[in-house]
């Protein structure tokens, strides 16, 4: 029998960024998502996804930043996600959704609670382009880390009360 030499290789997506794979052997990571959101798509049938960390709600904020990077903003770093799955050969009807983070990173009722806008803007985007999250952890005061195995889709979240599936 002969010794599985698969190699599993991490791929860190960093704040404002979106990365896609359709490599069975990689796993797409992410730290601190804070009032962050993450957001991952995977197709369990061609087995591509990807995972974006967006920091801003709304692209209007900053257009040129926008057009650098656009990944920074939730609304058109969710429309490069999506893009770039479809490219790879994912399609609507078989995309997986999940979202985490957008906690409460300032004073309770501070008037610039970004997580929760962060939140709300991901579920607009995924709404208007008919995708429903799977699994959605969200809120709270806590910053995140999470996981996206290619090989099978899995998402994992690590925070103070552990790593567990989502």
């Amino acid at each position: 029998m002969a010794a599985d030499t698969t190699q599993t290789k991490t791929i860190t997506v960093g704040v404002s960024d979106c990365i896609v794979s359709s490599e069975p052997s990689e796993v797409l990571l992410t730290y601190s998502l804070g009032s962050c959101v993450g957001v991952t798509l995977y197709d369990p049938v061609v087995k591509v996804g990807g995972m974006l960390h967006f920091k801003l709600p709304e692209s209007k904020l900053n257009p040129s930043l926008a057009a650098e990077k656009p990944a920074t903003f939730g609304d058109s770093g969710l429309e490069l996600l999506l893009d770039q799955v479809f490219k790879l050969g994912a399609t609507r009807k078989n995309l997986q959704v999940k979202i985490a983070g957008g906690a409460k990173a300032l004073a309770e009722g501070s008037f610039f609670d970004i997580g929760s806008r962060n939140v709300l803007m991901a579920r607009r985007m995924l709404w208007r382009n008919d995708l429903l999250p799977k699994v959605e952890e969200t809120g709270g005061t806590e910053s995140r880390t999470l996981r996206l195995y290619m090989e099978d889709g899995r998402l994992t979240v690590k925070d103070s009360a552990g790593e567990r599936d989502l």
